[in-house]
């Protein structure tokens, strides 16, 4: 009887060391941070956060949460303190005027372990990132970006597409305009960067395609991982499948076109982004200069970001514009009148034009105001300890810029969810530009590419409307507004009816 009494005891003792020593756990979790002064927020749970609370619609549920803890509060993802600012004041206070202190980059498990913070948007501070994006901008203003000299590139490729849709206008088959969009998109950027475009049939460029469009969804679907690392020991989490497409996108196609420009180069000639990288290692090297902003990981890591920035982004805002012309056909008609009255049926719009079709112009800012593709941003880092206003931030703490949130904010824009262009245009018909229109993101980190997109969509939306007419089948329902959240906010697949508009 002695002997059961004793392991009973032994039993209830560990139960209640572990029992113990487990709340003393959560008692740290929860308390650890009250006397630091952090932006206020949920607590969240143990290991895990509010990762749970967040559902399929980040944006919209930090946006509830900025209601009723401030427009930036601070909140655990998983193991990391993150703060979350969803005001355009603050953004811009933020990135904008604060120096380099909100400027960085986490360190997030997945992002980390591809780029190695080498690339120029997810770039470190410390990797000569500032060397890096000065070059990038130079690259892509000597190519054109911003200049009307690159506006014949971007038609021709206009015009490849709009040779294909003709085969399947009036044919009164429904179409999914999704691949010949991101085709269209996808080469503007090859011209830029691999100085070549490629036939939509090309069996090289679909699987070139088919690996961005995966890698993509498998980094989203994998997201989780970046805020409780240990979940990449766990079966099924997405862990190996990402590097095993990373590799395949970088020695398929990358290395390749890094290799084959390295073998042709003409140094005094040079063709293309990549070219220009190499002659600028190439100088660099001759005058015993450091090159390690120019490595081969650089390399390797900035050509990726641009096909990425360059190709999901445009061409993600177009399906949608598309949409919401389908689904709204008054608005398509107004389009198409000022298109006419403007440039006439025989001839085509140009970018001198753009300044006389305020209405064009303020549906493609509605578009990017209702849908912004990447809703939340690319996540900054703290470089330093810091306040904001009079809570404290620590170093390396992770802010989320809640772009979604700035650009549904009811005092700014009366009925967000409502697509309506004209709350771009005054009574005297002239566009209205508001500051916290910001698609592209604000301050020192936002996109360099935001000149070459805002091209590419204007010349690519007016120069469809100029030859197409697009409704819905009318024997389906209506597609749905609702966005998908990966690495972008894209619409669920639609079908289109294309009619081709007489000169």
């Amino acid at each position: 009887m002695e002997v059961v009494y004793k392991d009973l005891l032994s039993r209830i003792n560990i139960q209640t060391v572990v029992a113990g020593f487990t709340t003393l756990l959560i008692l740290v979790y929860f308390t650890k941070d009250l006397r630091r002064n952090l932006p206020p927020g949920p607590w969240g749970l143990p290991v895990v956060g509010i990762l749970p609370f967040v559902g399929n619609q980040p944006q919209k549920s930090f946006m509830k949460l900025a209601e009723k803890y401030g427009s930036v509060f601070s909140a655990y993802l998983g193991t990391k303190l993150v703060v979350f600012v969803n005001d355009y004041k603050s953004m811009k206070q933020m990135f904008a005027k604060s120096g380099d202190t909100f400027n960085d980059r986490p360190k997030l498990i997945v992002i980390d372990q591809i780029s190695h913070g080498k690339g120029i948007a997810s770039g470190y501070l410390h990797l000569n990132l500032k060397e890096k994006r000065r070059f990038g901008m130079k690259m892509l203003r000597s190519f054109g970006m911003g200049k009307s000299s690159f506006e014949s590139t971007i038609v021709n490729e206009i015009d490849y597409m709009k040779a294909r849709l003709m085969q399947v206008a009036d044919t009164k088959v429904r179409y999914d305009p999704k691949h010949i969009i991101e085709n269209g998109v996808s080469n503007v950027t090859c011209g830029i960067v691999f100085g070549k475009r490629y036939e939509y049939d090309d069996p090289q460029f679909k699987r070139f395609l088919s690996i961005l469009y995966a890698n993509l969804e498998i980094v989203s679907q994998s997201g989780a991982l970046n805020f409780i690392p240990f979940m990449r020991f766990i079966p099924g989490s997405g862990w190996n499948k990402v590097f095993r497409n990373v590799e395949m996108f970088v020695n398929e196609f990358i290395n390749f076109e890094l290799e084959e420009h390295a073998r042709t180069i003409q140094v005094h000639k040079p063709r293309d982004f990549i070219d220009e990288f190499l002659k600028a290692r190439s100088e660099l090297e001759s005058s015993g200069e450091n090159v390690d902003a120019f490595d081969d990981e650089s390399a390797i890591h900035i050509v990726a970001e641009l096909f990425i920035a360059g190709t999901e982004t445009t061409a993600t805002t177009l399906k949608w514009t598309l949409l919401y012309l389908a689904l709204n056909p008054e608005i398509q008609a107004k389009v198409h009148q000022e298109l006419d009255s403007v440039t006439g049926r025989r001839q085509l719009p140009t970018l001198k034009d753009q300044p006389k079709l305020v209405y064009c112009e303020a549906v493609m800012m509605e578009v990017t105001r209702i849908r912004p593709a990447v809703p939340l941003g690319v996540a900054h880092c703290t470089v330093n300890d810091t306040m904001y206003k009079e809570h404290f931030i620590p170093k390396s703490t992770t802010v989320i810029p809640n772009i979604w949130a700035v650009m549904h904010d009811k005092m700014t824009w009366p009925k967000p969810e409502e697509f309506r262009p004209e709350r771009f245009i005054d009574g005297n018909g002239k566009l209205i530009k508001y500051e916290e229109l910001i698609p592209f993101s604000v301050g020192r980190r936002s996109c360099i590419g935001e000149q070459l997109a805002r091209m590419e969509l204007y010349l690519f939306f007016t120069h469809l409307l100029h030859h197409f007419q697009f409704t819905l089948p009318t024997d389906k329902s209506k597609p749905s507004t609702y966005p998908h959240v990966g690495a972008t906010l894209t619409p669920s697949p639609y079908d289109l009816i294309i009619t081709k508009r007489t000169c």
